[in-house]
């Protein structure tokens, strides 16, 4: 059986940028308690077994957010295509004190990925894009131009994040944009490869990076009600942005650059964002045959010698990463921007989904400590109880709490 306690550690980790070292010590100091029938009579439940009643939740992440440095966070909860807890917490500003609303909004910095593919798989319906067809045959990348392999980029190459690029060419003076091996060869996280399939999907429908908003909002926020969502914020969304922070001060806010972040853009909070989850969950606005492309395990595999496969992450779809665990298959996203964490994972077998926003930088103990609660201890070792590994039966080939929660969905 595989230790679940790793991959769950995996999962709040991957992503997110090298941090403060995680210590679930100091984050959780008892056995989580999910509140019992008196405390509240509703509750929500997990992938993980657990039922935890929304009272506790509400309790629990205020004392979270504390003990790890986290000034605000908008998190929310999807079963069955139905968002079934929200709660905003803590505040915008250490020094303005304003507290997080249910209209605060975070970056979601890495989540716009996932948001991004969907998209992406519009274009192949429409019969505009194929997953398969070389970028450089739609649009060239001169700064390419000097390396023939970057030639068999496509699609699917960049959703999977086996361009060969790096993550962005400023990680490295030497090395800029220089491929580290030819498309579908290898494995490397790339924020530059979602870049050049925006500017190729803008080129293909003949419009550029305000263009690409408005076809995400014609065709996504528009539909699902996502009132509070943009790649490409505006003035508005910038005047309800929650200030980043980090090791707790406060960062300036970036105002809009007008650019469409394909990987780092989007602006949103967790009610607005989980309707995308919702529909994902439903199956809603793409066709069935998409769905399973959108979230079919991608070739070649994570390397067997890979550290991350020990802990459970066994491909990429296109947007998510897959994860193998003994509750069955989960597909996650980590996101860090200066000042803000994000996370999203959703477990399609049991039709459950998560997302959390917050303005903290690097905030790797929180996420692990809100998955560990929300598993029930399982993470920490607080609840010693494993479940039954049902691993085998998967293919192979794969500040003050203002919590608000709810029974029934989000208008």
């Amino acid at each position: 059986m595989k230790n679940f306690r790793l991959t769950l550690i995996a999962l709040a980790a991957f992503a997110l940028q090298p941090g403060p070292a995680f210590s679930l010590s100091e984050v959780t100091s008892s056995n989580p308690d999910t509140g019992s029938a008196a405390e509240s009579t509703q509750k929500v439940s997990t992938p993980f077994g657990t039922e935890i009643s929304t009272t506790a939740l509400d309790g629990f992440i205020p004392v979270l957010m504390a003990n790890t440095g986290v000034p605000g966070a908008s998190v929310a909860i999807s079963e069955d295509g139905k968002t079934t807890y929200t709660g905003v917490f803590g505040i915008e500003d250490v020094m303005s004190k304003t507290p997080v609303t249910p209209t605060t909004i975070f970056e979601a910095a890495s989540l716009s990925k996932p948001v991004f593919g969907f998209l992406a798989m519009m274009f192949v319906e429409d019969g505009l894009l194929d997953l398969d067809r070389p970028l450089a045959e739609y649009l060239p990348f001169p700064e390419l131009e000097d390396q023939a392999d970057y030639r068999s980029m496509t699609a699917r190459h960049v959703l999977s994040h086996q361009t060969g690029l790096p993550n962005w060419r400023d990680d490295s003076v030497d090395e800029g944009l220089t491929l580290k091996f030819a498309p579908g060869e290898g494995y490397f996280y790339s924020g530059e490869g979602y870049q050049y399939l925006a500017r190729v999907m803008a080129h293909l429908a003949k419009t550029d990076d305000a263009g690409l908003e408005d076809m995400f909002q014609r065709r996504i926020a528009g539909p699902l009600g996502m009132t509070q969502t943009k790649f490409v914020a505006d003035a508005d969304l910038f005047a309800l942005k929650a200030t980043p922070h980090k090791d707790g001060s406060p960062l300036a806010k970036k105002r809009p650059s007008g650019e469409f972040g394909a990987a780092y853009s989007i602006h949103t909070n967790a009610s607005d964002y989980a309707k995308w989850v919702n529909a994902v969950l439903k199956r809603d606005l793409l066709k069935p045959e998409t769905y399973a492309e959108y979230f079919k395990p991608q070739d070649p595999a994570i390397p067997a010698d890979d550290p991350n496969r020990a802990l459970g992450l066994t491909n990429w779809a296109l947007g998510f990463s897959i994860y193998e665990t003994p509750f069955g298959r989960l597909e996650a996203h980590g996101g860090n921007n200066p000042g803000f964490t994000s996370f999203v994972f959703v477990s399609r077998d049991t039709n459950w989904g998560l997302a959390f926003f917050t303005n903290a930088d690097q905030a790797n103990n929180f996420t692990l400590g809100l998955i560990d609660y929300l598993a029930g201890g399982q993470l920490s070792g607080q609840n010693e109880t494993q479940p039954e590994d049902r691993s085998e039966d998967q293919p192979e080939d794969q500040g003050e709490s203002q919590g608000e929660s709810q029974g029934e969905p989000m208008k």
